[in-house]
C-alpha cells in the first residue's frame, strides 16, 4: 500500500481535498449535506493523512468485498456488515471525503475550448503518482520473459 500510496501522494491528495472543501464553503451561502450546518462541516473538512490512508483503505477493501450499498458494510445484520470498516470510519465521514475528495487543483484547469486542455486534468496527477511509484517499487528479476501471445505477428 506505502509503495503505491507514498506520503508524497497521500500528501497532495489530502492538501487539494481541504483547499477544494475551503472553495466549495467560501462559495456557497449554505451547503446541503446531512449535517444540520455549514459551520459543523466546516470543522470535519479538514482530513488529515491517516484518516485519508483510512479512506483509501476502506474503498480497497469495499473493492475487494462487494455489496449492493454502501450502507451495508455497516448494517446490523451479521451477515452483511464488515467490522474492519466500521471500526474504522463513520459512514458520514466517509461519505463527506466522498463528496470533497479531489487529487489536482481545480483552478489550473483551462477552459473545454482551449487547445490545451486536457479531459483527464483533475486524475492526471494521480495517474502520475501511481505509474512513478509503482515504477519504483516494481523490480523486474533478470528472467523476465515476453510469451509470444503478448506480440502481434
Amino acid at each position: 500500500f506505502s509503495c503505491l500510496f507514498n506520503d508524497k501522494l497521500v500528501e497532495k491528495i489530502m492538501l487539494e481535498t481541504n483547499k477544494y472543501a475551503s472553495q466549495k464553503l467560501s462559495n456557497s451561502q449554505s451547503v446541503q449535506t446531512r449535517m444540520n450546518t455549514s459551520q459543523d462541516l466546516k470543522k470535519r473538512t479538514n482530513i488529515t493523512a491517516s484518516e485519508l490512508k483510512a479512506w483509501i483503505g476502506i474503498q480497497i477493501c469495499m473493492g475487494l468485498h462487494q455489496l449492493p450499498r454502501v450502507k451495508n458494510y455497516r448494517s446490523s445484520d451479521p451477515s452483511l456488515k464488515v467490522n474492519i470498516i466500521t471500526n474504522t470510519m463513520t459512514l458520514n465521514h466517509f461519505d463527506e471525503i466522498i463528496e470533497m475528495i479531489h487529487v489536482n487543483d481545480n483552478t489550473l484547469q483551462l477552459p473545454k475550448n482551449d487547445p490545451n486542455h486536457d479531459k483527464l486534468h483533475n486524475i492526471r496527477s494521480f495517474i502520475k503518482g501511481i505509474i512513478d511509484n509503482s515504477a519504483k517499487a516494481y523490480k523486474p528479476s533478470t528472467f523476465a520473459s515476453v510469451d509470444e501471445s503478448m506480440i502481434f505477428f
